[in-house]
């Protein structure tokens, strides 16, 4: 399996729509176990759409961010950079709890 690290920057790739980890994310899917075990499924997958949620309101507020979102996500970097927004505040959080629940390494 992969880390948590690489894990949410494969899915921050999904989401910002990177051919690259469009690709990988296909092959996940079908390789279990692979890159996160397959009955976690459900935690990457809210994770995805968190992920998701944050990118559009990023957007859709003019914010920056061109930081690393495992590092956003995991150790709290650049998160006081979102301090007016308690709903993306919201979003890392509940990113940050599904890392806590799978097993994938640290």
């Amino acid at each position: 399996m992969i880390s948590k690290a690489e894990l949410l920057e494969l899915l921050w790739g999904v989401v910002n729509e990177s051919p690259e980890a469009l690709k990988i994310r296909g092959i996940a899917a079908k390789e279990k176990d692979t890159y996160w075990k397959s009955d976690e499924w459900i935690y990457i997958k809210d994770t995805e759409v968190s992920l998701k949620m944050i990118l559009k309101e990023i957007k859709k507020s003019e914010l920056i961010f061109d930081g690393k979102i495992s590092e956003l996500i995991l150790d709290g970097k650049d998160e006081d950079s979102f301090s007016g927004s308690e709903w993306i505040l919201e979003k890392i959080r509940e990113c940050r709890a599904n890392m806590k629940t799978i097993s994938n390494p640290d």
